[in-house]
């Protein structure tokens, strides 16, 4: 993460949802270079989706795509890398802000910072 309180921290993937932590400790999530949608390195088949989606943001998650297509408010998360290595996504209509609670990684609307406080958007880039 490049930004905000975590910087120099990682994202993994840790019981599906998507965390930071200092070590890099976690399972490994992969991306490639032309964009499209990120993945599990070791189980190509889990790959990011934006569940519990509410009016302002939903949490970012690493499931198999037949489960995310029962549910209603799960949106399929589509990633690029600028030519600076800066990581944008976005889901559904309008979700393209990062941003941490906690330990988790939500993906919102612009209008979900000044909803949420006790949140922090950050940017992310990518270290190859």
């Amino acid at each position: 993460m490049n930004d905000g309180p975590y910087p120099g921290r990682f994202l993994v993937a840790s019981s599906g949802y998507i965390l930071y932590t200092e070590s890099g400790a976690g399972t490994k999530l992969g991306i490639t270079a032309s964009g499209g949608q990120p993945y599990v390195i070791s189980n190509p088949n889990l790959k990011l989706f934006l569940r519990g989606t509410g009016l302002y943001a939903g949490v970012m998650s690493m499931v198999a795509s037949e489960i995310a297509a029962t549910e209603p408010n799960s949106f399929p998360i589509t990633c690029s890398l600028s030519p600076n290595k800066f990581l944008s996504c976005r889901a559904g209509d309008g979700f393209v802000d990062f941003a941490m609670c906690g330990p988790y990684l939500y993906l919102g609307r612009p209008s979900f910072i000044e909803q949420q406080p006790s949140c922090t958007k950050v940017t992310i880039s990518v270290r190859l």
